[in-house]
């Protein structure tokens, strides 16, 4: 997100704003893991489900909170839920498909554990996450302009 001076404090505004987003969203972020790896842990581990459906139940308790914390905590967004929520759920779907497909990967074709193989996907996971949650998914809703008082 790029930001103009425009001699009002402006820039530095956004410069503290997005500081923050990022220190709420590290927050966040190693919260939401710890709900990821407990409940995949619980779920592979005690369980013995398959751990592709263990990925998908750990992701899907991990992605609804962190939604819900980013939405109103993190970013403290004014966007609707019905524009904010399609793009995390597209984002997070689309996340979800390649966390398999590569976790699937490396357990079939490395043999390698595929905690291992959770831990540096959800880092590069975080890394896109944040920038797409910070310019897209909960961004400002754009507004439209006001014409009043507009003698054009």
């Amino acid at each position: 997100m790029t930001h103009i001076s425009n001699g009002s404090g402006d820039e530095e505004l956004s410069q503290r704003s997005w500081r923050w987003s990022l220190i709420r969203f590290i927050f966040v972020g190693a919260t939401t893991t710890i709900v990821y790896f407990v409940i995949l842990l619980i779920s592979a581990v005690f369980f013995h489900i398959i751990i592709y459906i263990s990925i998908t139940i750990a992701y899907t308790f991990a992605v609804i909170f962190n939604y819900y914390v980013h939405y109103y905590w993190t970013y403290k967004t004014d966007r609707p839920h019905r524009s904010s929520m399609v793009r995390y759920v597209t984002f997070f779907l689309l996340a979800l498909g390649f966390n398999i497909g590569v976790t699937e990967l490396f357990i079939a074709n490395f043999q390698v554990n595929y905690f291992l193989v959770q831990i540096s996907l959800a880092t590069f996971i975080a890394a896109v996450s944040f920038l797409s949650q910070f310019v897209w998914i909960f961004s400002p809703a754009a507004r439209p302009k006001s014409n009043s008082g507009d003698l054009s």
